[in-house]
């Protein structure tokens, strides 16, 4: 009631002028607000669409760098996992070498052995020959001298 009465003393005393300008004004408010509400909500679904697929794409965007960013670490982790595992290789490899020498101390000390002993059987096989040969050589003189004495 206050809104009216204030507009009509706005009109009355011509604060409020009404000209051809002012009709316009209104049918220009008509057309725009039933425009607005065919049109819009058509117009603002399309605007929205357009917006979502855009944002749909920095998204995407954003997510490919975190993605990146993820496997860069997982990889600089794998990294410094295999790092760690190179000294547990190191250490394997060294004992690796280890058993290797090893080995070849073992055959060595086993051909050593072999060698010692085919020495030793000789010189045992040549003293048993040395003392065989006495042996036939002591008992042939005994007879011989048996028989030189009959």
């Amino acid at each position: 009631m206050a809104l009216g009465g204030v507009a009509t003393f706005l009109c009355s005393k011509e604060f409020f002028v009404m000209e051809h300008d002012f009709y316009v004004g209104i049918g220009l408010a008509i057309v725009l607000t039933f425009v607005v509400k065919q049109v819009g909500p058509d117009y603002t679904a399309s605007i929205n669409k357009e917006l979502d697929e855009e944002e749909a794409a920095l998204k995407a965007i954003r997510q490919n760098e975190i993605d990146g960013c993820l496997q860069m670490i997982a990889a600089e982790e794998a990294s410094q996992a295999n790092t760690t595992a190179y000294a547990d290789i190191i250490a394997a490899k060294k004992e690796a070498v280890g058993l290797q020498l090893e080995g070849v101390y073992r055959a060595r000390l086993q051909d050593a052995y072999t060698q010692v002993k085919k020495k030793l059987d000789y010189q045992l096989e040549t003293a048993n020959v040395v003392r065989r040969m006495e042996q036939k050589h002591m008992v042939d003189w005994i007879i011989g001298n048996v028989k030189k004495s009959i």
